[in-house]
């Protein structure tokens, strides 16, 4: 059984459909064809805090890391 990848694409601007969002939606559409599982994370979901490890992250940043940290097979 072979195990496809799982790819989170980060990206674009706070602007919904940003051409940088939609070009990464075009770049995740081909690896979706391809057999990976795909997630795109854009938009308000990038409004992230800024990082420092003292503070527990917000959801929004919760989110994300669950993605990342993700493992599929």
């Amino acid at each position: 059984m072979r195990c496809m990848p799982f790819i989170v694409g980060l990206g674009g601007t706070m602007r919904f459909g940003s051409s940088n969002e939609r070009a990464l939606r075009i770049a995740m559409a081909h690896a979706a064809e391809l057999g990976a599982e795909t997630l795109l994370i854009t938009g308000a979901r990038l409004d992230l805090p800024t990082y420092d490890p003292a503070i527990d992250p917000n959801a929004a940043a919760e989110y994300v890391i669950d993605a990342i940290e993700r493992r599929t097979g």
